[in-house]
């Protein structure tokens, strides 16, 4: 029967808004798709951006592999913000999927609920779960599934101080991260190597790392400066530790349970009291909610075992019974553990707050006028007799030479120089050297690492970035620019 042509247009606009329906799906999963490769790479370091991906996928897909995807991301999402409770939940419910995808996802939740068991400390419940991963699904995963596998593995053996081990599982790790290049997880894995290699006492590959991750990017802060304040603290470069630690990139890291250490351990070292008090009361506050976080979350762990028939049923009278003996023991423990490091730390404030109190007896802030000019006519003969070129100097050290405290000589260089002590030590050091570079031609050939020794550094590293912040450009730059210098004088016959 013949079609109208009122009705035939009716048909062709029909067909042609079918048409696009369909590509316009194309194009959503195509979209969905293409912010879940941008949510995976930007993990572990910002996982809020993963979480708004994530909620905007399962929002607006209907494509349950995409969104089963999403819920995974976020899960992980969860994790590196430090929640360890709703990680759990969303684990929970992973595992609990029945529906024809479960198989393709259960060993990426059992890998996430692996390194949950890790940072709660409960190794042996960790490794289980490793254990049950499928070498065979795991090949045909995402590269950045297959990374957290082994980084757990790595971090799992660390713990459980078997270097071997650990570096066996960090080398199948960098092997994924030369494919995905992705830096936020190699700095993430590179904590770990850190910590082994103090462990090792490497000192030269601490100092290696140390060159490498300075030269990163600087899109990488704060993870970046996480690691450069441990590699820093573990070559016993404290002072330096402080420095970066007043700057703007360690802003973020404020909350950081690690970092807040590392800065509270460095002041007690150059006896900053000041800024211990000030990380210490942090500390305290952070790891307070940190630990209560934890034991409810170790607690919630247990029963998520048991749920999934990991660990043998009990009565569930006995079951509280255990847990009620093993959660007296955890607190007990705790208790004992931080009364001990609370001792010690007290006793070292005590000593040093004594020491700082003993010299501001009557005027607390305030320096003598007669007193300010005796110390900077010391100043002036401590830098004549170049007695910064000492290796071991220190603040204390100094004062103890010019028959000062500590306070008002810190207080007097910063007024007079504009500059903190380490500042004003390691500039006196880089123009010490700029002049015996420009009056003695044969320091010229001498290596870097050796001219670091000839002013007063212990690191050529430390050297070379202090050299760098004073000058403008690196010694090896500077030097050569000395050379071609003096042999245009020699051919001009000046």
């Amino acid at each position: 029967m013949p079609i109208s042509k009122k009705y035939a247009h009716l048909v062709v606009i029909i067909f042609f808004l079918n048409v696009n329906v369909v590509v316009l799906k194309a194009q959503s999963f195509s979209d969905y798709h293409s912010l879940l490769i941008e949510a995976s790479q930007s993990l572990p370091n910002d996982p809020l951006k993963v979480i708004k991906i994530v909620d905007f996928i399962t929002e607006n897909s209907a494509n349950d592999s995409i969104v089963f995807k999403a819920n995974v991301l976020k899960s992980y999402a969860l994790f590196y913000r430090g929640d360890y409770l709703s990680t759990l939940d969303r684990i929970k419910e992973g595992l609990s999927y029945t529906g024809e995808l479960a198989g393709d996802f259960k060993d990426q939740y059992y890998i996430l609920l692996a390194k949950t068991y890790i940072d709660l400390g409960l190794y042996q419940s960790a490794n289980i779960y490793l254990n049950r991963v499928s070498k065979q699904t795991l090949s045909k995963s995402d590269t950045w599934q297959q990374f957290f596998y082994y980084e757990a593995l790595s971090s799992l053996y660390f713990h459980l101080n078997k270097n071997d081990s650990c570096w066996l599982f960090i080398h199948q790790a960098e092997l994924i991260l030369n494919t995905e290049k992705n830096k936020s997880f190699d700095l993430e894995l590179s904590i770990i190597k850190a910590k082994l290699w103090n462990r090792e006492e490497q000192k030269d590959s601490l100092q290696k790392m140390y060159s490498d991750t300075y030269s990163l990017p600087k899109e990488l802060y704060p993870e970046k400066t996480e690691l450069l304040l441990i590699t820093l603290y573990y070559l016993n470069e404290y002072d330096q530790v402080i420095e970066l630690s007043n700057s703007n990139n360690a802003n973020n890291l404020s909350n950081s349970e690690t970092v807040c250490k590392l800065i509270m351990e460095s002041s007690l070292q150059v006896d900053d009291i000041d800024l211990f008090k000030k990380y210490d009361n942090l500390y305290r506050m952070m790891t307070d909610s940190i630990k209560k976080q934890k034991l409810q979350a170790s607690l919630k762990a247990v029963n998520l075992s048991r749920e999934l028939g990991r660990i043998e049923p009990v009565q569930t009278n006995d079951l509280i019974i255990k847990l009620g003996y093993a959660l007296a023991i955890i607190v007990l423990v705790l208790i004992i553990v931080l009364g001990y490091i609370f001792k010690i730390n007290k006793r070292k404030f005590d000593v040093r707050l004594e020491n700082s109190r003993n010299t501001k007896n009557v005027t607390p802030f305030v320096i003598p006028e007669t007193t300010e000019e005796q110390i900077e006519k010391k100043l002036i003969d401590f830098e004549g007799r170049r007695m910064y070129l000492d290796k071991e100097l220190s603040l204390s050290l100094v004062a103890k030479k010019l028959e000062t405290n500590t306070k008002y000589l810190s207080e007097i260089i910063k007024k007079k120089y504009g500059k903190n002590f380490n500042r004003y030590i390691n500039e006196l050091r880089i123009y010490y050297l700029i002049e015996l570079l420009k009056s003695d031609e044969k320091v010229l050939n001498y290596k870097i690492a050796y001219l670091a020794e000839l002013c007063g550094f212990n690191s050529r590293n430390v050297f070379t970035t202090t050299f760098k912040s004073v000058v403008g450009e690196s010694p090896s730059i500077f030097i050569e620019k000395l050379r071609k210098s003096d042999q245009e004088n020699e051919k001009q016959g000046l």
